[in-house]
Formats: structure tokens, C-alpha cells, sequence
């Protein structure tokens, strides 16, 4: 088969070689020509893309450029003299390449009436994937709306096509996007989908889990509690009959929590199994008081980290190129990777064993909550808390999720109200309305600057110093030690011969030269020359924000810099946004389908049954988690606010 003439965008990789193609193709044009092969014409449309995108070699004159004048007219008085009778004859002859550039052709020059219900159909029905090259066409489908309806509700693709363009989410690798006809309506698209998961081990499991984590949207796609349950139990199914001994990856989160004399605070092996054991001294955490308790989340369960971001939270940047291009994931949906699954286990192993070590002494992490928000903050910062109540020992963990929940609403919202006004006045406090946690706000003006994901800038610089395809620590003699970024060579402090890199692997350095990141010296090493930017750079990319006020003044410039080119914004909230979107996955299903929703699901009596003690009892594990988060990241709030006040008085006097 000849090569030809295709233009894929106006930045593939393939352009020189299609612009080589297109030469002698242009060379031989003759207006007069009578073509008969519609790939031929079709190889015109392709060049004229080109054109249109100001896209030549430099050889190519004004003249020779002008001969792709007509070509669009040529395509357009091909097509028009189509016989609709010989549509699918002529259909079946394009070569495989240009299947779906037929379908462009018709719908940009409206090619209406070649094409009828009859031969649509024949067309549909000679391959699963004819019907989808359709759909991209707007105006096709909105001349045929009822034809497509009805080949779609039959098409063995159709709930797989739905959930693409509706459910997944499609980051690394976007799709266009295609056309569903109004005709088919919210109940038909149901249907199908319905009809799909009557399949069982034979639907893809990938889009099962769409269908359980779908959004409804009431004008273009929902889906019934029935369908979900059944998307859910065909779920376990197949995950129950697909597992192996020994395929998978298991996650589990082992802690012990040791009585031994002389042993560290914190320590960590391996046992029998091959499992990896936390280990933590059971007569230390005897020995704390209320406040030291909530603060041991903190340094030694590292619910935060040394700049008080929450180090729970998921993490795009702990992904590997495998996590991320495997499997589907729909649009509202958290992300669950692998690291966050281990993360997610482990706090709730640790809160559990830490709530069984206090009841040896008669302590709980309730009584360490209450002491900690009524007493300590404001003996520390003279925070005016209000009180708050505690659940009852004896209480069942219902009873105690619906005593205790209230309360962390309570201490949101007075602690929005203080970091407005400065105070809490109770009278005002009744009167103000109740907010989420997730929305409160900063004592701390330009608490966090938070990074402008759409700016171009900015992502190159997360892709070549931080991401894993950088390509940058792979030189010389270093590619052995398996660097899994640039950053993580550079930070080796080793030093880096860029005469040993390939041209093209210099030209990908050329952006970190640009913004004075680094520089090649004279004897080809190369130098850092923006540590601090750097540094920030790094915090942008694990958290997408960063903590203004614990940067020192250098690292503070950094990044207003930073703000003034565009690259973030300032945010003045208790928490990222990030560390919010945690906060909203636990707690309810406002922004995510596959969220924990544990307030939502005990205020709205979607929890489990009473006499199943071990949900409510991992719920309300959850809950005491997000209770000590929720404190520590105002103590961190309150710090910055007393630092600041007393800078400013320091330097006022």
C-alpha cells in the first residue's frame, strides 16, 4: 500500500515526514484532473491542512503553495457527485488511515445527501468501530439522530462509548470527544448500560467501576441506585473470580506497639512474613500528656510534615508511569494510587492502636481532643475556644459518630468566625451560618500560594526536575544508580558533565537555563544557581501549594516572583486545596463519587447496620483522624498568626 499524505496536529512528530510526502503530490496537481481513487482525494484534504495551518518547507514558494488553493474544491465536488447507492462501495475502498477523515469531509462541507438511513446502517454494521468515527461528526449526527439512536442502542460498544464520554477521565491521553443524539434519552443510555453489566465476567471491569463511580448529571446521564448496586456486586465478583494466589499487589499496614524497656520511639523491621512493622514504645505514649498526644500525630505519626502540610493526602507525584496510564478512572473521582492506599491503611492501624494503649492508663484521644482545643490553645496563643463535648466511654461507635461529628462542625465555625473578627463572640457565633470544614479560613494573610496547573512554565519545570520521564539523570556514569528524577541527582551534589548528553537531551536543559536555574560552566559541569527556587519548585509539585510563612525572606522572594509571572496564586485558607479535597473525600460526597462520605452517610442514615461493629468502628476511627488534623492545622494557623504579631511588634519598636 503507497504511503500517504496525514495530518495527525500542528505538532506531531511526523510533520516532516508528511510534508516530504506531500511534495511530489503538490508537483503533479492538475486542475483538470478527473480522479477516480477517493484516497487520493482525500491525500489533498490532508495537504491542505497543512496549508491552512501555515505548515511548509522551506522550499515550497508562494507558487508552488498556491497550487493547494483548489484542493478543498476538488474534495467538495468529489464527494458531492457521490450516488448514494455506491456510498458504501466507495466507504469500503478507503484505506484504513482515512476511514475517519471521510466522515470530516462530509460534515465540514456538508455533504448532506449521499448519505441515507440505508446505507448508514450498512456502514455501522461493517466494523465495531465504523459507528464511533460517526459520532465525532456533528453534523451527521444531527441529520441523523434518530438512525444513529437506534444503531447505538443495538451496537455492542455503546456503554463503553457513554462512560468514556460522560465518566473517564482522560488526563494523559485525551480522546476526542463524540457526538451522542438527542434522541436517545436518560432512560435508553440506562438501559444500556444495564444490559452491559448483564454481561458479567465478560464486561470490562475497568468500566464496572465507571458505572459505580459515575456523577449523575440530570440532563445528559444518570444512573439509578439499582444499576450501581449492580455495577457493584459484578465489581466482586469478578474481582473474587480474576484473583490468584500470589497476582496482585497487597497492601497491608502492620503496627506494634511495644512494652520492651530501652527501645527507640520509633522503630521498623521486617517479620516472618516479609511484612514491614512500624514499631512505636508503648511506655512513651504512657507517659504523655493531652496536648503531647495530639502532637505525637504530628511528629511521630507524621500526620504532618515539617512545614505542617498533611502528609496524608493523595499525591500525583508518588505515582509511577505504570499507575498512571494503567486502567480507567472517572471524572469525579479521588485519586486512590497505590501510595495513598498504604497511607490511607496505616493512619487507621495507627489511630486504632494508639485509642487500645491509652485505655491501659485510662486516657482517650477524645479527652486529649477537648483538652487540646479548650485548654492548650489558648494557654499557648490565647485562643477564646468554646467548649466542646466529648462522647461517652460506654457509647456504641454510632452513638459516638453522632456526638462527636457536630463538634468538629463547631470548631470550624468558630474558628472561621475568630479568623474574621478576632475574637468569638458567642451571640455572633449562633448567629453565623454553619460552614463545611473544608471552607474555613486563615488567621494568616497570604497563608499559602497555591500553583497555576494551566501554566505552561511552570508544568515544564515540574516535568524536568521531578517527573520520572525527565530523561535529565540519565548521563554518565550516574545512569547505573537509578536516579528517579533530575532533582534527585542534583541533590547528590555529584557533579554532572553536560558534554556527556546528547544533543537533544541538552535541548530539554535549555528551559531550567532560561528561568536561571542552572547554568553549563565553562568545563561543560554544571552548575545550580537557584537552590531556593528549587526547593519551592519541589513543595509546588508534592502538595500544589506552598506554606509563605515558613520560608525564610530569600524563599519568600522566590515566590513572589513566582506570583508575578503567574505561576500561583496567594490563598488565605486553613487549608490547601489539596488537603480540602482530602478533608471533602472523607468526610462527604460533595466533590468526589468514590468518597468515604462518613458524615454524610451517618447524617443521612446511609451508614451501616447497628449490630456491624466494625464499619462504625472504622468510621469513627476516620473521624478522630480528621478531628486531630483539623487541630493541628489550626495550632500551626495560630502559630504563624502570634509569630507574625510579634514580628511586627519587633520591628515597630
Amino acid at each position: 500500500m503507497k504511503e500517504r499524505v496525514h495530518f495527525y496536529s500542528t505538532s506531531d512528530t511526523s510533520i516532516s515526514f508528511n510534508l516530504q510526502l506531500a511534495t511530489p503530490v503538490i508537483e503533479s496537481f492538475s486542475e483538470d484532473r478527473v480522479y477516480v481513487d477517493i484516497n487520493e482525494v482525500i491525500e489533498l484534504y490532508h495537504i491542505r491542512q497543512f496549508v491552512n495551518n501555515d505548515i511548509t518547507l522551506k522550499e515550497w514558494n508562494e507558487d508552488f503553495i498556491a497550487k493547494t488553493e483548489s484542493f478543498n474544491k476538488k474534495v467538495a465536488s468529489f464527494f458531492t457527485g457521490i450516488n448514494p447507492n455506491d456510498l458504501v462501495a466507495i466507504y469500503n475502498s478507503v484505506e484504513f488511515d482515512y476511514t475517519e477523515t471521510f466522515w470530516k469531509i462530509v460534515d465540514q462541507f456538508n455533504i448532506k445527501g449521499i448519505l441515507n438511513e440505508e446505507n448508514l446502517k450498512a456502514v455501522a454494521e461493517g466494523g465495531l468501530y465504523k459507528l464511533r468515527d460517526i459520532l465525532r461528526c456533528g453534523k451527521i449526527v444531527k441529520w441523523h439522530n434518530k438512525t444513529i439512536s437506534a444503531l447505538l442502542k443495538d451496537h455492542a460498544n455503546t456503554a463503553e462509548w457513554l462512560l468514556d464520554h460522560y465518566v473517564a477521565k482522560h488526563e494523559l491521553s485525551p480522546i476526542e470527544p463524540i457526538i451522542i443524539p438527542p434522541a436517545l434519552s436518560l432512560v435508553e443510555k440506562e438501559e444500556i448500560i444495564s444490559k452491559y453489566l448483564d454481561r458479567g465476567m465478560n464486561a470490562n471491569l475497568n468500566y464496572v467501576k465507571l458505572v459505580i463511580n459515575a456523577k449523575d448529571d440530570k440532563t445528559n446521564f444518570t444512573l439509578s441506585p439499582k444499576t450501581r448496586l449492580k455495577a457493584r456486586k459484578l465489581e466482586q465478583e469478578q474481582i473474587r473470580q480474576d484473583s490468584k494466589p500470589g497476582m496482585g499487589v497487597q497492601i497491608r499496614a502492620t503496627v506494634q506497639m511495644s512494652r520492651e524497656e530501652r527501645i527507640k520511639p520509633v522503630f521498623c523491621f521486617t517479620d516472618e512474613e516479609g511484612h514491614f512493622v512500624r514499631g512505636y514504645d508503648a511506655n512513651l505514649i504512657d507517659k504523655l500528656s493531652y496536648s503531647d498526644i495530639i502532637y505525637y500525630f504530628k511528629y511521630v505519626f507524621e500526620y504532618l510534615s515539617r512545614m505542617s502540610f498533611i502528609n496524608l493526602i493523595s499525591m500525583s507525584s508518588q505515582e509511577g508511569v505504570m499507575e498512571r496510564v494503567m486502567g480507567l478512572s472517572a471524572k469525579d473521582t479521588y485519586r486512590e494510587n497505590l501510595d495513598f492506599k498504604m497511607k490511607d491503611q496505616l493512619v487507621v492501624v495507627q489511630m486504632t492502636s494508639m485509642v487500645n494503649v491509652l485505655k491501659a492508663t485510662g486516657k482517650r484521644v477524645e479527652d486529649a481532643i477537648k483538652s487540646f482545643y479548650e485548654d492548650l490553645l489558648k494557654k499557648k496563643y490565647g485562643y477564646p475556644a468554646q467548649k466542646i463535648t466529648v462522647p461517652l466511654v460506654e457509647s456504641s461507635y454510632v452513638e459516638k459518630f453522632r456526638a462527636l461529628a457536630p463538634e468538629l462542625d463547631a470548631v470550624v465555625k468558630q474558628y472561621n468566625l475568630y479568623s474574621k473578627e478576632g475574637e468569638i463572640d458567642p451571640e455572633l457565633l449562633v448567629l453565623e451560618s454553619s460552614i463545611k470544614v473544608t471552607d474555613s479560613a486563615s488567621c494568616v494573610d497570604k497563608k499559602y500560594f497555591v500553583a497555576n496547573e494551566n501554566n505552561t512554565d511552570l508544568q515544564t519545570l515540574f516535568n524536568l526536575l521531578m517527573g520520572d520521564q525527565s530523561m535529565l539523570q540519565y548521563v554518565e556514569p550516574y545512569k547505573d544508580e537509578r536516579h528517579h528524577s533530575f532533582l534527585s541527582l542534583l541533590i547528590t551534589m555529584k557533579p554532572i558533565d553536560c558534554s556527556k548528553y546528547k544533543q537533544w537531551k541538552l535541548n530539554r536543559l535549555q528551559p531550567l537555563i532560561d528561568k536561571g536555574i542552572v547554568k553549563i560552566g565553562e568545563d561543560s559541569i554544571l552548575q545550580v544557581l537557584d537552590w531556593p527556587k528549587i526547593i519551592v519548585l519541589q513543595h509546588l509539585y508534592k502538595y500544589k501549594a506552598c506554606p509563605f510563612w515558613h520560608y525564610p525572606a530569600e524563599m519568600q522572594k522566590v515566590i513572589l516572583d513566582m506570583e508575578k509571572a503567574g505561576w500561583v496564586t496567594s490563598y488565605n485558607r486553613l487549608l490547601t486545596p489539596e488537603e480540602q479535597n482530602y478533608f471533602s473525600f472523607i468526610l462527604n460526597n460533595e466533590r468526589f463519587t468514590n468518597a468515604y462520605a462518613i458524615r454524610n452517610c451517618y447524617a443521612h442514615g446511609n451508614n451501616a447496620p447497628a449490630d456491624e461493629e466494625q464499619p462504625h468502628e472504622i468510621a469513627y476511627t476516620r473521624l478522630l483522624i480528621m478531628f486531630v488534623l483539623l487541630l493541628l492545622k489550626i495550632d500551626d494557623d495560630l502559630s504563624l498568626k502570634i509569630a507574625l504579631e510579634q514580628s511586627l511588634h519587633q520591628h515597630g519598636t
